[in-house]
């Protein structure tokens, strides 16, 4: 019998205004591109490359054009999600800035580090989504690369689609596989102290980010879990729901936080920075096999789903369940073999 229920019906819409005027648009995105460059030369203390200016207009504009054929076209909506979203990519930075300064560590890495995730994040998490979740029965009988599927994806067929950010849909798998993707480019061109490495310093501030997106998706009433009696059990009245469900999103935003608390904890009395891999792998388990398990209890995000034996998010999980689970133990029996070394010397 339930015996308590959170009636939860928050707008997810903030404000609205738009569509943006052309010429207004083009100069603020002048002006924060030349202030944010000028800011980028104080902090690094030396004098850029004209290799390194053109690459900054390059992608600078390039995320303008991205953003603006959104703006442009579209009466603009502020919501909490995106709102959410910012704060934790924020917030995330400044967690990842403390884990670099207790390595000392040079303070411009933190933004190279920040600016690549965060770009391969949500262009992983827009593409990871269109890919992954977006398969509809094909009523229509469309033909794609010469045959009739039973299911077929818009975006495949309508590429320029994905720009229509204000449909909606991010994937945090991918953006795991997007940040995933741009760190390995990163160490390469500029750190190079190894993929792994950078990723034990950039997944703590991914712990903050990850609990904001998920109370993002809580205002949204959106990704929630099968119905429920038990006293925490949410009626998202927005929807038209008239039933309890798990509220999943604060269950995904609390193992966020949890994992955070335990590696900041590890870190700080255990120093487990020192071997390369532990807290990436620890953070591997305490998100994926976490969403894994919560899964079961969560509603299908699309109908194909229900084909399956495990859903989407299960199956784009074990990956990195397995990696996780590897990499702890790469690292432990490094740090056994060094410290048996270390014994056969002294």
């Amino acid at each position: 019998m339930q015996l308590l229920s959170i009636i939860w019906n928050a707008d997810p819409v903030i404000f609205r205004f738009g569509p943006v005027n052309p010429l207004w648009y083009t100069l603020i995105c002048l002006a924060i591109i030349i202030v944010s460059l000028v800011v980028t030369i104080v902090r690094s203390k030396q004098k850029m490359s004209t290799a390194d200016i053109v690459s900054f207009f390059a992608y600078s504009i390039l995320a303008a054009v991205i953003i603006g054929w959104f703006l442009l076209r579209n009466e603009v909506e502020i919501r909490w999600y995106g709102l959410l979203w910012a704060i934790g990519l924020f917030l995330g930075m400044l967690v990842m800035q403390r884990a670099l300064k207790i390595e000392q560590c040079p303070p411009e890495w933190s933004d190279q580090i920040f600016f690549y995730a965060a770009i391969g994040c949500i262009i992983g998490a827009r593409l990871g989504h269109c890919w992954f979740y977006e398969w509809h029965l094909n009523i229509n009988h469309e033909t794609m690369l010469g045959f009739t599927p039973q299911y077929i994806n818009p975006y495949i067929t309508h590429p320029l689609r994905l720009l229509d950010i204000q449909e909606g849909g991010l994937s945090s798998h991918g953006g795991a596989f997007g940040i995933i993707t741009a760190i390995w480019i990163l160490n390469k061109r500029t750190i190079k102290r190894g993929f792994i490495w950078i990723m034990d310093k950039l997944v703590l501030g991914i712990c903050v980010t990850g609990a904001c997106i998920r109370f993002g998706n809580f205002m949204n009433s959106e990704i929630y879990g099968n119905p429920t009696d038990l006293p925490w059990g949410v009626v998202f009245k927005h929807n038209g729901d008239t039933w309890a469900s798990h509220p999943t999103q604060i269950y995904e935003m609390l193992y966020c936080l949890i994992t955070l608390a335990i590696l900041w904890t590890l870190m700080r009395t255990k120093q487990i920075y020192k071997y390369v891999g532990l807290i990436f792998g620890i953070f591997l388990e305490g998100i994926f096999l976490t969403r894994f398990i919560i899964e079961f209890i969560k509603l299908d995000q699309e109908a194909f789903e229900s084909n399956f034996a495990l859903n989407m998010g299960q199956l784009l999980s074990i990956p990195f369940i397995i990696w996780g689970i590897w990499l702890i133990y790469r690292a432990l029996k490094n740090a056994k073999n060094s410290e048996q070394q270390l014994n056969s010397t002294t």
